[in-house]
């Protein structure tokens, strides 16, 4: 981490990143794994424990140590559902899901508990009104039909939105 650290994942895990070299051995590269969040540091001392240079050029001289940091986020969004009694219906995604990537048509499903369209308390089909955003489509609003006598159930499914850094 920024701070020296192993690199930890979101529940205090090691992460492990596998460095691969090109073809020329010039460059190396790697991938942090998912549910690392924070700052990332990436360090090439000049020299190892033993005080040997990490790396020299073709004629022998050591290198130069370096060093970056940078933020990363690889942890997927997630989103809150919540539904009252009397029908309310409230979809809370984290503050920063991207709100473009969310189509409340089809990425908030409203079903009965079997997962069937919604019906009357006489089994005629429901029509559930559109849901609504007021604060640019990350909270969305709503209410059941109050002819509806089932048990609801809400859900958006994974991966159908994804947050500013382009987790799904």
């Amino acid at each position: 981490d920024k701070d020296g650290n192993p690199l930890t994942d979101k529940d205090g895990e090691p992460v492990n990143i596998t460095l691969t070299p090109s073809s020329d051995g010039l460059t190396w590269t790697g991938k942090i794994p998912p549910n690392v969040d924070g700052e990332v540091k990436v360090e090439v001392p000049a020299t190892d424990a033993k005080g040997e240079p990490t790396y020299t050029d073709t004629t022998g001289n050591p290198g130069t140590p370096n060093e970056a940091t940078t933020p990363v986020d690889t942890l997927p969004p997630t989103v809150k559902i919540e539904i009252s009694p009397n029908g309310d219906i409230k979809v809370t995604f984290d503050p920063d899901v991207d709100p473009s990537t969310i189509d409340p048509n089809t990425d908030i499903v409203i079903t009965d508990k079997d997962g069937n369209p919604l019906k009357d308390k006489d089994g005629n089909p429901v029509t559930v009104p559109p849901l609504s955003t007021t604060d640019g489509g990350i909270t969305w609003t709503g209410k059941i039909p109050s002819n509806v006598e089932s048990e609801v159930v809400v859900k958006v499914p994974a991966g159908s939105y994804e947050d500013k850094a382009g987790n799904p």
